[in-house]
């Protein structure tokens, strides 16, 4: 949100779409008012699991903005293989593993946590480049990032047991 400020002073037409609620909604809009880019982005209430695909296909980038801290640094979430199979581009944190998986795959970009103007800057890159961001991603999850790759690295691993 504090990125769309940035980006409306160098891009056209940009819509941030903020898709599911929780206990940081309220945080959110009120942070989107108070910054007055409220008409740049659009709150959309939880579609449901199956209706994701709607948004993700709509969507220029997808991004996972959590910040660098211990929590995230120990998790991954699933949206982002989610976000790889659909091949979006990914703009991601620099938490620790968000970071390696965007490195070693060449899926996006990675911004500082907690810096508005970098998040806009590496937006505005993924917006302009000609990279197949999206392609990458997808690439990584049907080669490695998948269930059949990982079960055949424990059967390797127990068979050494």
């Amino acid at each position: 949100i504090r990125a769309m400020k940035y980006l409306n002073n160098n891009l056209k037409d940009v819509l941030l779409l903020i898709v599911g609620d929780g206990p940081k909604l309220p945080d959110l809009k009120k942070l989107a008012k108070e910054l007055d880019v409220l008409g740049h982005i659009r709150f959309i209430e939880w579609p449901g699991r199956n209706n994701l695909p709607i948004y993700w296909d709509l969507a220029d980038i997808c991004t996972i903005p959590q910040p660098f801290n211990d929590f995230i640094n120990t998790t991954i979430p699933n949206k982002l293989y989610e976000y790889m199979f659909f091949k979006k581009p990914i703009l991601v944190s620099d938490a620790v593993p968000l970071k390696r998986i965007i490195a070693e795959t060449g899926a996006g970009e990675v911004f500082k946590s907690n810096d508005a103007q970098d998040y806009a800057l590496k937006a505005m890159l993924m917006l302009t480049d000609a990279k197949d961001y999206g392609v990458n991603g997808y690439n990584a999850v049907n080669n490695k990032y998948n269930w059949a790759f990982d079960s055949e690295q424990l059967i390797k691993l127990y068979s050494t047991l």
